[in-house]
């Protein structure tokens, strides 16, 4: 797990496939016959395009379904000199400093 995939989250987390009756992945029990059917059908598609597409359709799915409900989320305060480049900001409220330089 945790590849830089879609798939790496939705099919653990939300096929109904994953559901179990002891250490289910699939915590919330969610089952939707159209996402287990867009997850089968498009993400393992070669073509990313054809994956984006269906990943973003998938996560339509999940927020309109409100399956999980987000009840916060963090907003940090970021300090760095101003000729630091390269620190990517991401969703998940850690930085990637791969390519952080100073300009």
């Amino acid at each position: 797990m945790d590849y830089p995939d879609a798939s790496d989250f939705f099919e653990p987390i939300f096929s109904s496939e994953s559901i179990q009756e002891e250490e289910s992945q699939n915590i919330s029990f969610y089952s939707n016959p159209e996402l287990d059917k867009i997850l089968a059908e498009n993400m393992r598609a070669p073509q990313s395009d054809q994956r984006l597409a269906a990943a973003k359709q998938a996560q339509k799915l999940l927020i309109d379904d409100a399956v999980w409900g987000f009840l916060w989320y963090d907003n940090w305060t970021r300090v760095m000199r101003s000729d630091l480049v390269g620190v990517e900001k991401r969703w998940d409220t850690f930085e990637r400093y791969y390519d952080m330089k100073l300009a």
